[in-house]
């Protein structure tokens, strides 16, 4: 994709700002990765793609991301559209939507409404039935690539009575005559961030349709939906570490670079504890988003609670993570010129909306929430014996120099809607304390293990009280505190899993101690930082990774361009 500070090229990030200050989508951008294959990775292998793993398509959205996230997202929508039919769909359906991807298309899944916004019972899209399958009636509206899109997987009622059974998803071809004719594009809807992306929608009446256009089977739309949702909150962590890396790199670049008062502003204590903590964050978010890409391959069935997880993790993390980068960059972090050609106001905006996608925090807070009981439940009766089954699946999740065995893409029948009491994640910080620890390590290991007694404890006293509700206050914070844990939890397996890989300084551990620190103090303010000489180890290694032109990752993958960059 070339240097994004070259500025002649599509996937620079002056570029990237140039068409963000338009509100002009970026299809210069689309182009160059078609013509890279890379919307062959949308398409799983088994049907003639390329899409083998979800960790390598988590990778390869993050770094379109970390270029544009308007871009990224117009993939990931493209996508998002397509997910129902792997999971779904008929082999005529699977090979014809192939077919138009490889073509170049984009795509969408067309799920909210003006009226109702994410509320899939209230829909008023209607399909009703006709002598050849379906007429389709109604508006779907903030719909990206609504306008742009050449597919569309719609969600519509097939009942007057709203229930889970109401709902279908259809399958529309927009490059056929039939649809083409009945489907009318809405205008595009200005935004804050992602300001050049085609964020829309259209509008049907009496559109036929055949029942060959119906997604798995009549009545099935709201459950495919859910399990479709189960992958792309997973996905969409890659949009907010793109995000992340450059917002971290131009602050770092920034402080490397800038003089003020005889040095630079890196030696400034605040601002290299800024950053320090910045990465932290960034490699734990690394750590959460890995682990439940790898869990696509290998452990679907626990994606109910594990997506969750991640969608309202990452995305809040992130955010707090430049807000801390744009304390270092001062007055350049508003400017839309200059510095990384202004793209650090472009992150930052284009950044706070992955957060909204696919289900907001309250959605997945209260999805997690549902669990929270039996979750607690499946660790009591498991005590700390260690389980090797377990032991297996987090072997799967966390070991990098072992890939899980290709599956194919997941059916809809592998996706379920809860972890049956089990978070294999969360469950292994009793067994990693078996583990040859360095004795600060497992000091901070069983100090989060009696923040999750609490959690526990907590959860139970507020059933005891009679508070049952999946949704209230109360509930909300013990989940936040259950996904910090489970954060800090990913990071611990990351590195028990991958010591002696050669690299000295993830086998030191002081990116975990520091890590450790951060989520404890996160859930109890009395919580000691980390040692000063651990923090200016951390510093130190992401410098290196910045010089060498590394991703901020545990993983290492060499980015292009200049190795600054």
């Amino acid at each position: 994709m070339g240097d994004p500070l070259d500025p002649s090229g599509p996937a620079s990030f002056a570029r990237a700002v140039e068409l963000d200050e338009k509100e002009e989508f970026p299809s210069e951008f689309i182009e160059l990765l078609r013509s890279l294959d890379v919307h062959r990775f949308l398409i799983p292998r088994e049907i003639g793609g390329l899409l083998q793993s979800f960790e390598e398509s988590l990778a390869m959205l993050r770094l379109i991301a970390r270029r544009d996230l308007t871009a990224a997202i117009a993939f990931g929508q493209t996508f998002l559209g397509a997910i129902p039919v792997w999971l779904s769909g008929s082999e005529g359906q699977r090979h014809a939507l192939a077919s138009s991807i490889s073509d170049g298309e984009l795509g969408c899944l067309a799920l909210t409404e003006e009226a109702h916004g994410g509320d899939l019972m209230a829909t008023e899209f209607r399909a009703a039935p006709c002598e050849s399958g379906y007429l389709l009636s109604g508006r779907k509206w903030l719909i990206n690539n609504g306008a742009k899109g050449g597919f569309a997987s719609v969600f519509a009622a097939t009942s007057t009575e709203p229930s889970f059974s109401g709902f279908t998803l259809f399958l529309l071809d927009r490059r056929r005559g039939s649809v083409a004719e009945g489907l009318s594009p809405l205008p595009r809807v200005r935004t804050h961030g992602i300001r050049g992306a085609d964020i829309s929608g259209f509008e049907c009446r009496n559109l036929r349709a055949p029942q060959s256009a119906v997604i798995g089977s009549t009545g099935r739309g709201y459950e495919i939906t859910l399990k479709t949702l189960q992958i792309s909150r997973t996905m969409c962590a890659a949009l907010s570490l793109g995000a992340a890396d450059t917002a971290l790199r131009a602050a770092l670049d920034f402080a490397l670079r800038r003089r003020v008062f005889g040095g630079t502003v890196s030696v400034i204590p605040s601002a290299r504890d800024q950053l320090t903590g910045a990465y932290a964050d960034l490699l734990m978010c690394d750590c959460v988003a890995l682990a439940a890409a790898r869990a696509l391959d290998c452990a679907v069935s626990r994606m109910s609670v594990w997506s969750s997880i991640v969608k309202y993790f990452v995305p809040a993390t992130t955010e707090d993570l430049v807000r801390d980068a744009a304390i270092v960059l001062g007055a350049r972090h508003y400017l839309r010129e200059g510095h990384f050609s202004g793209v650090f106001q472009k992150a930052m905006r284009d950044n706070a909306v992955v957060g909204l996608f696919d289900g907001s925090s309250a959605v997945n807070l209260h999805i997690i929430s549902g669990q929270l009981g039996a979750l607690a439940a499946g660790r009591k009766r498991l005590g700390a014996t260690p389980d090797s089954q377990a032991a297996a699946r987090l072997r799967d999740l966390f070991s990098l120099r072992e890939h899980p065995s290709a599956r194919g893409f997941p059916r809809d029948s592998d996706l379920t809607f809860t972890n049956d009491g089990r978070d294999e994640i969360v469950e292994g910080l009793s067994s990693a304390l078996q583990a040859e620890l360095p004795e600060e390590i497992a000091a901070l290991l069983r100090l989060l293990g009696r923040e999750l007694e609490r959690v526990d404890r907590s959860f139970e006293a507020l059933r005891e009280a009679g508070d049952r509700r999946v949704n209230s206050s109360g509930r909300f914070d013990l989940v936040r505190r259950y996904c910090r844990i489970s954060a800090a939890a990913a990071s611990v397996q990351m590195w028990i899993h991958n010591r002696g890989a050669g690299d000295d300084f993830f086998d030191s551990g002081a990116w975990l101690n520091v890590i450790l620190h951060r989520i404890l103090a996160r859930l109890n303010p009395d919580t000691p930082e980390a040692p000063p000489s651990t923090r200016e180890q951390l510093f130190e290694q992401m410098t290196a990774q910045f010089e060498r032109g590394d991703l901020f990752s545990v993983s290492s993958l060499r980015l292009g361009g200049t190795a600054r960059r």
